[in-house]
């Protein structure tokens, strides 16, 4: 995605997706650190060149496709500060994967069709279920907050009656 998003992330030219590894986070200080000190002292451009990966790419599957990239990979993804650290870097995280997820669909709708309604309320109920879920685990009371949840979506058991079908959380629901 190239633009704002709904959530207003503006997203720059291959800041995103680089050859299927996932997104690229520029490494800390202490990860380039680590990283010189591998080619430096030990003179292995290929382990070096791992650890750039492990530090770039959190995400990424190791280099070889092995599944196990060693202890020093885990040591340099460790590096990385807690998102506590860098809150609005997290946040943008977020949107910007909201914002993938949904442009699409977005765009589908306000073209008129209706097929994308019923992903756009699954996936808002989704994220209104996390949302609160984490809001609960930070210490809030969100006990109105799934109540109203669950009546918008006709959850039994939220005053709507027992019979009610749930609304709109199943792609081919109407």
């Amino acid at each position: 995605m190239n633009g704002t998003g709904r959530t207003g992330v503006r997203e720059r030219d291959g800041a995103t997706e680089r050859d299927g590894r996932g997104r690229f986070v520029p490494p800390t200080c202490d990860q380039v650190a680590a990283i010189e000190r591998e080619l430096t002292e030990r003179g292995d451009a290929g382990r070096a060149a791992a650890l750039l990966v492990a530090a770039c790419y959190p995400e990424a599957a190791p280099l070889g496709g092995s599944g196990d990239d060693g202890d020093d990979a885990a040591a340099v993804r460790a590096m990385r500060p807690a998102p506590d650290c860098d809150l609005p870097a997290t946040r943008l995280r977020l949107c910007r994967a909201v914002d993938c997820e949904t442009e699409v669909l977005y765009r589908h709708k306000d073209a008129g069709r209706v097929d994308a309604l019923v992903p756009l309320r699954a996936l808002g109920f989704l994220l209104l279920e996390l949302g609160f879920t984490v809001a609960a685990e930070g210490g809030v009371d969100c006990a109105d907050i799934e109540a109203t949840v669950g009546r918008a979506y006709g959850l039994p058991g939220y005053g709507c009656p027992p019979n009610a079908e749930p609304r709109g959380l199943h792609p081919g629901e109407d």
